[in-house]
């Protein structure tokens, strides 16, 4: 650990207190444990301006917490073969290669930005060896556009946007849904205090149900909603 590091962490113990300042030890070394086992490189905060997005809606990249996913979904077991996955606001592909290690169908990432799209198929190229599910596609495109295919079953949203870009992304999963009635199951990771304002735009659009809501961490929560007749 670097000396700089050492002292944000004194300064966080002194703040915060030496619980807080201990768990974000554990979380840096984490992160750290799993990118060199993967062999990727995505733990990086990226905000909009880095990568040429202007729209006030859009949100800063940050990765998923590796712990964090593992908890979330064993609130929503993934049988195998049965689930397509779709991450919004895949960045640098972290999320997707997470989610390649359970046994879904295929794995999909819609990204805007072209640059941590590139950094999103290096890793994926890869991890690849090491995943269950091998079926994985990171894309470029544009949320409130682009359409959800017609077998995606679970989608996952880590805080990429929110707004009309949020609004949009829900429209085209329900015209999915229309257009090829199935169980969805619809996951946020979002920041806390909460209740998120996404939660918020979910529970307006009105065609999906509270399943689960949890705290992971005093930083994160995560809520989970499915369509009535997910099992």
């Amino acid at each position: 650990m670097s000396f700089r590091a050492l002292k944000n962490y004194l300064v966080m113990a002194r703040e915060k207190g030496v619980a807080h300042a201990w768990q974000a030890v554990i979380q840096r070394c984490s992160e750290k444990y799993h990118e060199r086992r993967l062999g990727i490189h995505s733990a990086q905060i990226v905000q909009p301006h880095e990568v040429g997005i202007s729209n006030p809606n859009a949100h800063s990249y940050t990765p998923t917490e590796f712990g964090h996913f593992t908890a979330i979904f064993k609130q929503l077991p993934i049988p195998p073969g049965r689930h397509v996955f779709l991450d919004y606001g895949s960045g640098m592909g972290r999320v997707l290669i997470l989610a390649g290690q359970y046994p879904f169908k295929r794995v999909l990432g819609i990204e805007y930005a072209e640059q941590l799209h590139k950094v999103a198929l290096d890793n994926v190229a890869i991890a690849r060896d090491r995943l269950t599910c091998k079926d994985i596609q990171p894309l470029v495109g544009d949320a409130t556009t682009w359409p959800v295919p017609d077998d995606v079953t679970v989608v996952y949203f880590n805080n990429p946007f929110h707004g009309e870009i949020f609004t949009g992304a829900l429209a085209r999963m329900k015209e999915s849904l229309d257009r090829a009635p199935r169980p969805m199951a619809v996951v946020l990771y979002v920041p806390r205090p909460g209740p998120s304002r996404l939660d918020r735009m979910v529970r307006d659009a009105g065609w999906l149900e509270v399943r689960h809501q949890f705290d992971l961490s005093p930083e994160r929560m995560c809520f989970i909603y499915t369509t009535p007749d997910w099992k």
